[in-house]
């Protein structure tokens, strides 16, 4: 069965102003982290489904109830992705140490 979000199209800004915030401070003080994340954050608003798949549930109380995901970035770990698959939206993008 072929995978069928491969080409999804993007419904408004795909990032919030928390993470298009947080993605220029990375730009300017560490390009070659800012490119991982980058690549993260297509992967997961290009293939949601398969990013779902790789991600964990995080739930998020204010303002309202919401749930995200939490997607790591390969080899650059203790960096996660944090997205809304309603979107898909990245929402924020930081540092979350995980066991």
């Amino acid at each position: 069965m072929a995978e069928a979000d491969h080409d999804v199209s993007h419904v408004g800004d795909p990032y919030s102003a928390l993470a298009n915030r947080q993605l220029d401070e990375i730009e300017a003080t560490d390009p070659d982290l800012y490119d991982a994340l980058i690549q993260a954050c297509e992967f997961v608003l290009d293939h949601p489904l398969r990013a779902t798949a790789a991600s964990q549930s995080v739930a998020v109380t204010k303002p309202k109830e919401t749930i995200l995901r939490r997607f790591a970035v390969v080899g650059r770990s203790p960096w996660k992705i944090f997205w809304d698959p309603a979107g898909p939206r990245i929402e924020a993008v930081f540092e979350y140490p995980t066991s």
